[in-house]
């Protein structure tokens, strides 16, 4: 560009010299030297939109507004420098402005976000209906005014009508019914968007409200703009439930903040922490929404806004049937605002933070995951429950837990996720395939008998029968058989003669003379034939002391009426009975031998326990599975996780406004900023977890509470105050310096309480209060008694 300009050409001799002019222009494609910039202003007011290019030949300089030519109006004009000047800005004059330079080499365009905002009266109204703990109610009537106070923030004061005294004061803990006025009124700081400035009044938001008690309200909004009379217009309705409270239930809504996050053009996702206080006690509940609105609104000057509400006031007017809140609403960039939170992407664009789909790429359940914003849920199908870590299903054990259905004559038989009725089969028998017939056991060719060494097993239909072989008889000690001494064991001796005895059978000995008939028991003489061959006599010599009769040991079996668990006749866990071994059921006859369920087996017997226990070392008794230490349980960063006898859960443990998170144990401490720090008590929240078995009586101490000074000391001058959630059977008493929360009566309900304890400290002379504490802490009954 530099070699542009006028050229002389000079000639010359001696006669004299010569010149010409000549001049060299280089073309250049448009260049910014001036871009307009993202303008926002009050309507009514002027704005000028800036644009300088240079090129060669000279640029030529248009405006567009969305890639549209502007209209034809009065109101706009291009300066002589070319700038763009709207006058008495409109609302319908936001949006995106193209500054277009363009010569013979080419085009260049510079954009502009113009935001156009209309000062509103603050003022709003709309109808709200639903149905509250089963309650419907209709026809309520929204009215509300916000006025600035102070630098920065704005005042509403809203009020719903026709609120009848059966849900006024459950509706008392529903400041979300009145969240897209704050929204739209909320007072704009360092830039920030509020409501109505991004959407013009018009958009759509669902809510989901979950309370730390299980409860849940749902609510959409329906925001129509403003009216002819600058009032925004809204429908709402809502369904659910919320926490027992009464007519006399005091209720102190806690300072809280909610973050705005961009999640797609005309699309915002919000959610918070916060807490609720009931009759002094601290509930703590989230809550989050999403926003759907026109796109071509543009989108809010941050990724992540934050929306401040304080000093909350709320009333119910029983005779005017009438409820009131006040709060004090301000907006500003989030911290951070270019960040996205935990379960979000930052879009390659870098506008927009989206949903995390962790369904799609982690696979983080055993079965069914549901994607919400910035996390997931795992859902189980039929016949499968959910176990602790939140993640993977366990089969339903429903023949254990008793959740079948069977004929008397028929037994509970658990499958993976669900169960079969099958016939019921005695001892000794068995189920066959299709489990419609029972089968004898062989238990001999099985090898599942307890005959000892040398006993033969006998077969019999449902049981089987342990004998000794011929010859040998039941020892009832070891070993279990012994050689029958034939000889000595009978009255009269088998033998006419001399008997002798062997293992297993005997032998009869002739005197010299005489030899064996063929009973190999008598003796016959010998005589000579004529031939000289010698024969025996064939009458037998037959003993003098009378008949003999001899029993046979051939069949012997095993009769002992006397029952030991060492019997070796049958072995440990049978008892013999009608001529075979049978099953001792320990379940029966061992009263309590297990402490939840015994489960009778063959020989033997095994103790079960209920879901979330096991059995201890000792076999008999159960104890609790704790999943938080086992690592079992995942919890978020403002959670912490409570191990219930038999279960497990994930509780808030959120930290209010201007508090710190201190551990992950649930202590959030104050802070304190200024010089005179030192001299101002020092307010803590715990959050603690009991745990309990069922049956707990009355006067039981349970927890003791303490205060520690900076330098961990243990403060010696404290009061402690207990405040139940709905009569809780629980009070705190002060020993050695410590609080000590009791039972006021048995705890024969199977639940999780709630209760909050405030601990006072004072100075030596009690004069000042040096540390405020209140413990927050959730008690579990399990419904067993383990």
């Amino acid at each position: 560009m530099t070699d542009a300009g006028e050229y002389t050409c000079i000639a010359f001799n001696d006669a004299g010299s010569v010149d010409r002019k000549v001049s060299l222009v280089l073309e250049m494609a448009p260049r910014f030297v001036l871009v307009p910039e993202n303008h926002i202003a009050d309507a009514g007011n002027n704005v000028v939109l800036d644009c300088e290019a240079v090129g060669e030949p000279a640029p030529t300089i248009s405006w567009t507004k969305g890639s549209r030519q502007l209209p034809q109006d009065d109101r706009y004009s291009v300066l002589r420098n070319n700038s763009l000047r709207i006058v008495a800005s409109r609302l319908e004059d936001t949006g995106e402005y193209e500054c277009l330079a363009s010569n013979i080499m080419g085009l260049n365009q510079a954009k502009a976000l113009l935001t156009v905002r209309v000062i509103i009266k603050k003022e709003a109204q709309g109808i709200a209906f639903g149905t509250i703990n089963d309650i419907p109610f209709g026809g309520s009537e929204i009215s509300a005014n916000g006025t600035n106070i102070g630098d920065d923030k704005t005042r509403i004061i809203a009020e719903l009508d026709n609120i009848p005294p059966s849900v006024g004061p459950a509706l008392k803990s529903q400041i979300a019914i009145l969240s897209p006025i704050g929204w739209t009124m909320a007072r704009e700081i360092q830039e920030a968007y509020n409501g109505y400035t991004l959407t013009g009044g018009e958009f759509n938001r669902d809510v989901m409200v979950e309370f730390a008690s299980g409860d849940v309200v749902k609510m959409t909004h329906h925001v129509h703009g403003v009216n002819s009379q600058g009032k925004l217009q809204m429908d709402v309705s809502l369904e659910g439930t919320v926490p027992e409270v009464h007519l006399g239930t005091d209720i102190e809504l806690k300072d809280y903040t909610e973050d705005y996050l961009q999640t797609d053009a005309g699309e915002l996702y919000a959610y918070s922490d916060r807490l609720l206080v009931l009759d002094g006690y601290i509930l703590p509940y989230t809550w989050n929404h999403s926003i759907t609105y026109n796109s071509s609104r543009g989108l809010m000057p941050f990724l992540v806004e934050t929306l401040s509400v304080t000093d909350i006031v709320v009333d119910y007017d029983e005779v005017l049937r009438t409820l009131r809140f006040q709060m004090d609403v301000q907006i500003g960039p989030g911290n951070p605002s270019d960040r996205c939170p935990t379960g979000f992407l930052l879009e390659s664009s870098g506008r927009y933070c989206r949903d995390n789909n962790e369904c799609s790429t982690n696979r983080p359940c055993s079965h069914t995951c549901t994607n919400v914003p910035g996390s997931f849920v795992c859902g189980c199908p039929d016949g499968f429950s959910m176990g602790p870590d939140g993640r993977n299903c366990e089969d339903v054990d429903e023949c254990g837990t008793g959740q079948y259905i069977c004929r008397p004559t028929t037994e509970c038989l658990n499958t993976l996720g669900s169960y079969r009725c099958v016939i019921r089969c005695g001892f000794g028998l068995k189920r066959s395939e299709n489990g419609r017939t029972c089968e004898d056991i062989d238990e001999c060719a099985t090898g599942r008998h307890e005959c000892g060494v040398g006993m033969q097993c006998q077969n019999t239909e449902g049981g089987y029968t342990c004998d000794c072989r011929p010859g040998f008889k039941a020892s009832g000690i070891q070993p279990p058989c012994v050689d029958i001494n034939e000889c000595l064991d009978y009255r009269v001796s088998p033998c006419p003669h001399e008997c002798v005895n062997t293992i297993g059978s005997f032998e009869c000995i002739c005197p010299l003379g005489l030899r064996y008939l063929a009973d190999d028991k008598s003796c016959v003489g010998l005589v000579r034939l004529p031939n000289n061959v010698i024969q025996p006599v064939q009458t037998p010599i037959l003993p003098q002391r009378g008949t003999l009769t001899l029993i046979s040991q051939h069949n012997h079996r095993i009769f002992n009426p006397v029952f030991t668990l060492r019997d070796p006749r049958c072995g440990t866990g049978y008892r013999y009975s009608a001529q075979q071994c049978r099953d001792i059921d320990e379940c029966r006859e061992l009263s309590g031998i297990c402490q939840y369920s015994c489960n009778n087996s063959l020989g033997s017997y095994s103790c079960l326990c209920p879901r979330g226990y096991r059995v201890a070392d000792n076999g008999r008794n159960c104890e609790d599975i704790d999943e938080c230490a086992e690592g079992l349980m995942h919890c978020l960063p403002n959670q912490m996780c409570f191990n219930k006898r038999g279960s497990v859960t994930c509780i808030n443990t959120p930290c209010p406004p201007s508090y710190v998170r201190v551990s992950s144990n649930g202590y959030c401490l104050k802070q304190c900023v200024g010089r005179n720090c030192h001299t101002q008590p020092r307010y803590a929240i715990e959050y603690k977890t009991v745990a309990l078995p069922f049956g707990i009586g009355a006067n039981q101490d349970l927890v003791r509470l303490a205060v520690y000074t900076s330098d961990d000391q243990l403060h010696r001058n404290t009061r402690f105050v207990a405040k139940n959630t709905f009569q809780g059977p629980f009070d705190i008493r002060t020993s050695n310096h410590k609080g000590v929360v009791y039972t006021t009566r048995a705890l024969n309900t199977a639940r999780t309480y709630h209760l909050e304890a405030q601990a006072t400290s004072f100075t030596y002379d009690n004069t000042r209060i040096e540390y405020q504490t209140k413990f927050i802490i959730y008690i579990s009954v399990a419904g067993h008694r383990f």
